[in-house]
């Protein structure tokens, strides 16, 4: 994550949520805003919930992430990068990333409320 803050700046994360685990004791030294979740409240991590859901397609639970190949986590970051999102309108995490860090000045994605109403039918 410092890579991504160094290269893209601060407002690549506007906020970060994450779980008690002792493994997110050091977000404070990537961003200011950090967030933790209460204990056994999922519904508070609601973007954290839907990744892991498509991390467990490939990583499943009860093996070590060690046991899996730089191909398997590659095509698990693909899975999550290349599906429609209902927040960008349908296009891919990937798109609206290229589009808005890459390709332009570090600019962030405006709000979906910002925007022009779209039925929730037309959305995916």
């Amino acid at each position: 994550m410092l890579e991504l803050k160094e290269e893209y700046g601060s407002k690549l994360f506007k906020t970060i949520t994450a779980d008690n685990g002792s493994e997110f004791s050091g977000l404070g030294k990537v961003h200011s805003e950090v967030y933790y979740a209460h204990p056994y409240s999922p519904w508070q991590c609601g973007s954290n919930e839907n990744n892991n859901g498509f991390l467990r397609r490939v990583i499943t639970k009860g093996r070590a992430i060690s046991s899996f190949s730089e191909e398997e986590i590659y095509y698990a970051n693909d899975i999550m990068n290349e599906y429609p999102r209902r927040i960008f309108k349908g296009l891919l995490a990937e798109e609206v990333f290229h589009a808005h860090f890459v390709l332009s000045d570090n600019k962030p994605y405006p709000s979906p409320k910002s925007s022009s109403s779209s039925s929730p039918s037309n959305m995916l």
